[in-house]
């Protein structure tokens, strides 16, 4: 009898000690982080358009480093790229869970909407804090700080005898363009609306669709300036160099865009990953170092996609739109002129050797 209680009493210490074991060894996740892992995905909102060097298409074609981290196969087999699509794969692998991509809002605002309302996990879609969005979500610590910036028509900078000190200083700055007849073109609903109305209050704000149709509207005097970030422009200058003719790029003084990523209230877990994600990469962060390490890349990306005239998607840069045809076009004229000049100058060095001739004669 002794024993049978002994043994018993062994039993019980060793499931004891095996389930305080248990215990230790399998902690329990933070619940954001156990919804995800449950679902066995992470689930990522984003604008359904294209963002340059942050989230757009890429053809098979395209050549990229490094392109396993860079480009995502979306389930219709389009492959799409960038930065914010490199930081969903890092997240997503981190967590080790698949990847869903929500690319179907109309608007950045709608994107935050929906991480409020629990659609997505995380919003990752060049994403900038406004008073109304930091309502609704949490936002990490940015991943990239670029300047505010203008597009202006160097028809306003001449009539206004706009100097460069007067570009370089905050007081002069808003006073050359916070001014009842300035035209300031930016896109709707985006945060540049908020951050127009607070630093140009004098200024007449007209809003666009998308920052390319804005562009077109400085090109064509239906603005005096559209409002963006200085990457956005240098993005476009790196495209298409011929904007440079018509207007010119300004920074605005003491200005900062920050691109963060968006999680629903509660997901603490997700937001301390997005902020160490942040803080890691923070050797990236302005325009002038993006744009060396990747303006390359990027350029190729546009080439690709948005001279093939077979593709039906959003080309973000005015001038891509035409694509091929527009630069043949404009190949083939400066081919004319070209051929028209040397045509000329073979008719004049016929007249001159005729005339030296006739010297010669008489």
């Amino acid at each position: 009898m002794l024993r049978f209680f002994l043994l018993l009493f062994m039993l019980g210490t060793f499931f004891l000690c095996h389930a305080e074991n248990t215990n230790v060894t399998d902690d329990p996740l933070l619940p954001d982080i156990q919804k995800i892992k449950d679902r066995g995905r992470l689930v990522v909102a984003q604008f359904k358009g294209e963002r340059p060097l942050f989230f757009m298409r890429i053809s098979e074609k395209t050549k990229i480093p490094d392109k396993e981290t860079w480009v995502f196969r979306l389930p219709d087999n389009q492959l799409i790229g960038g930065y914010d699509i490199r930081l969903a794969m890092f997240l997503a692998q981190r967590l080790n869970v698949g990847l869903e991509f929500k690319r179907i809002y109309e608007t950045y605002d709608d994107v935050v909407k929906a991480v409020a309302r629990g659609d997505a996990d995380i919003g990752i879609s060049k994403l900038n804090p406004t008073y109304s969005r930091l309502q609704r979500v949490r936002f990490s610590r940015p991943y990239q700080v670029f300047s505010q910036a203008l597009l202006v028509n160097r028809n306003y900078i001449l009539n206004n005898d706009i100097t460069v000190e007067t570009l370089n200083s905050a007081d002069d700055h808003a006073q050359a363009f916070n001014k009842a007849e300035m035209r300031l073109g930016v896109q709707a609903n985006s945060s540049l609306y908020d951050f127009a109305e607070l630093a140009y209050p004098k200024a007449h704000i007209v809003k666009f669709p998308s920052t390319a149709d804005a562009v077109l509207a400085v090109k064509n005097d239906k603005v005096d300036a559209v409002l963006s970030d200085d990457f956005e422009f240098m993005s476009l200058t790196l495209w298409d160099p011929e904007i440079s003719v018509y207007a010119t790029v300004v920074r605005i003084p003491d200005s900062q865009y920050k691109i963060c990523m968006a999680v629903p209230e509660g997901s603490s877990g997700l937001l301390g990953m997005a902020d160490e994600l942040a803080d890691s990469i923070k050797g990236h962060q302005t325009a002038a170092v993006a744009i060396k390490k990747y303006g390359r890349i990027l350029k190729n990306i546009t080439a690709d996609i948005y001279n093939d005239p077979d593709y039906k998607g959003e080309r973000p840069y005015p001038y891509s739109g035409a694509g091929k045809k527009q630069r043949m076009e404009y190949q083939d004229s400066l081919a004319v002129l070209s051929l028209g000049a040397g045509f000329a100058i073979l008719i004049f060095a016929w007249f001159c050797m005729s005339g030296r001739r006739k010297s010669r004669g008489n």
